[in-house]
């Protein structure tokens, strides 16, 4: 965990000038996602697969109860270019993700939820026959060494200290592509992070808020 609490992915640059801008500025440019030295093909390859990914749309299951920190995520998050599906609490967070017809590429949720903890659905996602394959980032404002650890020992991709930043979430792309080269997709491939055709568990008829 380096200092702004981001664990497992390169300092993707600076955002404001002591970390606490939640707010989403019109005209931001896109920094490159690779360190700087990098060969030009790599960046190239890089922004391609960002410009894929943004492109198709990818969308994020934003999981958090408190009102003005959810609508303030989900802004930066749509700023970001991603689709968001929003909701409050953790069991209505498994509820979306149990119906494998909804479509979900990563899932950013709060570790305190009223209902069903965050490492408790984290939990449920991972012993998911399909829904495992997608990249969960735990977020709190408590950035303890062994909640940190704890998380990331029960699966989690990544953890972020509250307030999140914009250029934390702008490279969260970088999950959903690992992912899906890990499980044999082509960044610009309409293939998902779970299987190409997953069977429904239940909970069909569940309409997620979608924003």
């Amino acid at each position: 965990m380096n200092g702004d609490g981001k664990i497992g992915l390169p300092d993707p640059g600076q955002c404001g000038e002591d970390g606490k801008d939640i707010k989403a500025r019109d005209g931001d440019e896109v920094p490159s996602a690779d360190g700087e030295g990098d060969d030009v093909s790599d960046d190239e390859e890089s922004m391609d697969c960002y410009e894929a990914l943004v492109l198709m749309k990818s969308r994020v299951l934003l999981v958090e109860n408190d009102d003005s920190t959810r609508y303030v995520i989900g802004a930066l998050l749509r700023n970001c270019g991603y689709q968001v599906t929003e909701t409050s609490n953790g069991l209505q967070a498994w509820r979306i993700l149990k119906d494998t017809s909804n479509h979900i590429d990563l899932v950013l949720t709060e570790v305190n939820l009223p209902r069903l903890s965050g490492i408790a659905l984290l939990c449920k996602i991972m012993n998911h026959k399909t829904r495992k394959n997608i990249p969960v980032i735990m977020m709190s404002t408590h950035d303890s060494g062994a909640l940190v650890l704890k998380c990331l020992s029960k699966g989690a991709t990544d953890f972020l200290v509250k307030p999140v930043r914009k250029n934390e979430l702008k490279f969260l792309w970088q999950h959903i592509w690992r992912r899906r080269q890990n499980n044999g997709f082509p960044c610009g491939s309409k293939g998902d992070t779970q299987d190409l055709k997953p069977k429904s568990d239940g909970d069909s008829n569940f309409q997620p808020q979608q924003q």
